[in-house]
């Protein structure tokens, strides 16, 4: 297969397991948030979120350097991964001590505690990642999510088979141990016979490596810190209960991103292959992009507005109902993460991570500074408001910044006419329609609408196609 065909064959098996995965991850969350009620199941939230602001210590940007020079220099791919494995293991440890001392520092409940002490005992087995990039760099993405898949299904199985016994949160975390034990085995097991690892560590190399990655460790540990920062303040400032309603209203907007995400999964090779090549035909993809995610996501996040009330109650049950607020807010905040899922892809593509960097600190700023007004007042409409706020935020000062003005420039441009197709849609549906007609009347409406006032075209298909052609080999 050529180099072309490799590409899309990878890209189509990474969009088709990570769909699959998401999936199988928020049956997962349905799962626990029925089974253990709207208390443990917040305190779940709170340590998956807290366990996840330690994870920069044990990334630090390392991951995607390592797979970078896979790329680039496969004859050492021994050498990477065994520095790779040792300093993840090192900084894992680490993390983990930290995780738990912090933890009983603060003394957070007994419980709490103990789902912590549980969840750190599993953060050496992000080891991993590396056999995954080395499978990435083979365009042998598959057996990523072969690999991965039994895990996640055990889990979900032995999770509902201890809740029907009437377990708790305490074994839930550690059948998640084992099952976390079970997958880097199979992993390992798989891997380590192609990888052909050298253990051994070498300082030149992780000098080298810090040097390149410390810019990405940082701008992903601002942006971890802004993504889950808001979970831990609910925790502290309105408890677990209250965590819990605004952690389902997550969940449900989380699974929405599998649209984007599988989508760029395809794009940013073809993207990152134009760049510099071709650069107009660059500009149409992120174009075409950027107005297809957006036609896509507003009349979602419609039809959640409408219906949030009946969504909440299908999938998560009337204790949760609380979280309807929270969700119309996130699902609007989808529109950013759409528009986001793109531009930062493209500054990613263009080495602009300082620049993301950067945004992301101020975001960080805003996103803490409205959590503590707003949560204390209305919980997790509060958190969903700041999130919402914060991405706006982001989104504007990326557009006033002058190395990515003229990019955001046609984001704003491709994102106006569904604005107006989706705000006139509920203009007039809320004037004219019965409540029950209006989540079904929704993407009808939108896209005559849309169609009347050119949002899209029917050339597009045409041009998509022509963008998507194979390359030859260099």
């Amino acid at each position: 297969m050529t180099t072309p065909g490799r590409l899309v064959s990878n890209s189509v098996v990474a969009a088709v397991g990570s769909v699959t995965q998401r999936l199988l991850h928020f049956g997962t969350a349905l799962l626990l948030a029925r089974g253990l009620g709207g208390e443990q199941f917040g305190v779940y939230a709170f340590v998956s979120a807290y366990m996840s602001l330690f994870g920069f210590i044990v990334d630090l940007g390392f991951e995607r350097v390592i797979a970078r020079e896979l790329a680039r220099a496969p004859e050492r791919s021994g050498e990477l991964l065994g520095t790779g494995f040792i300093m993840r293991a090192i900084l894992s440890t680490i993390a983990a001590a930290a995780a738990v001392g912090v933890a009983w520092a603060v003394r957070l409940p007994e419980l709490t505690r103990w789902c912590i002490f549980l969840a750190a005992l599993g953060m050496p087995l992000s080891v991993d990642i590396f056999v995954r990039s080395f499978f990435q760099v083979r365009f042998q993405v598959h057996y990523n999510y072969l690999l991965t898949m039994p895990g996640s299904i055990m889990f979900v199985a032995l999770a509902a088979l201890v809740l029907s016994l009437g377990g708790n949160l305490l074994i839930i975390f550690g059948v998640a141990l084992i099952t976390g034990v079970f997958s880097v085995s199979l992993m390992l097991w798989v891997g380590l016979p192609k990888m052909h690892v050298v253990w051994r560590l070498n300082p030149q190399l992780v000098r080298y490596l810090w040097r390149e990655s410390w810019e990405l460790g940082a701008a992903f540990l601002v942006w971890l810190i802004t993504w889950r920062i808001d979970q831990v303040l609910l925790y502290w400032l309105r408890g677990p209960s209250e965590l819990a309603q605004y952690a389902v209203a997550v969940k449900i907007t989380e699974a929405l991103s599998l649209i984007s995400e599988s989508v760029m999964v395809t794009i940013f090779p073809l993207l990152a292959s134009t760049q510099v090549s071709a650069p107009e035909r660059f500009r149409r993809i992120y174009q075409l992009t950027v107005r297809y995610l957006v036609v896509i996501v507003l009349p979602i996040a419609l039809v959640l507005t409408w219906e949030r009330d009946w969504v909440l109650r299908l999938l998560f049950g009337a204790g949760y109902a609380a979280a309807g607020a929270a969700l119309v807010i996130l699902a609007w905040w989808a529109f950013f993460a759409y528009m986001g899922a793109v531009y930062v892809s493209l500054m990613i593509v263009r080495s602009q991570q300082r620049l993301i960097a950067q945004v992301s600190t101020v975001s960080l700023v805003i996103n803490v500074a409205l959590n503590f007004i707003c949560v204390p007042v209305w919980g997790a409409a509060g958190a969903a408001a700041a999130m919402l706020v914060t991405s706006a935020s982001s989104f504007a000062l990326f557009c006033v910044a002058p190395q990515s003005r003229n990019m955001m420039r046609v984001c704003c441009d491709e994102a106006v006419r569904p604005l107006v197709a989706v705000g006139t849609t509920a203009l007039l549906l809320a004037l004219f329609a019965p409540p029950a007609l209006r989540a079904f009347a929704t993407v009808p409406l939108y896209a005559v609408i849309l169609s009347l006032i050119g949002g899209v075209d029917r050339d597009d298909w045409q041009l998509a196609r022509q963008l998507w052609r194979a390359t030859p080999d260099a």
